[in-house]
C-alpha cells in the first residue's frame, strides 16, 4: 500500500510518485477528498499504471490517498 498525505489547498496533476517495479498496476482504495467525506471529489478514477518506477497522478487538495496494488486479471 502506497499512503500519500498532501497538505496543501492547491490540486496537483501530474505529481511523480517512485513505486516498485514488480507491481504492474495501483488503484485507489481511499481518497479523503471524495464528496461522500465532504470533499470536493478531485478523484484518480481507474487504474494507474507506473512507467519507468513512477506513477503520474493527481493529488487532491487537503487529502490523503491510498493506493493499492491492483488484483491480477
Amino acid at each position: 500500500m502506497l499512503s500519500v498525505s498532501h497538505f496543501s489547498p492547491l490540486v496537483r496533476h501530474d505529481y511523480r510518485l517512485g513505486v516498485p517495479h514488480d507491481i504492474p498496476a495501483w488503484h485507489e482504495a481511499l481518497n479523503t477528498d471524495n464528496a461522500r467525506y465532504g470533499g470536493s471529489d478531485v478523484t484518480g478514477r481507474g487504474l494507474a499504471v507506473p512507467h519507468d518506477g513512477h506513477l503520474r497522478v493527481t493529488l487532491p487538495p487537503l487529502a490523503t490517498v491510498w493506493l493499492v496494488p491492483a488484483p491480477a486479471v
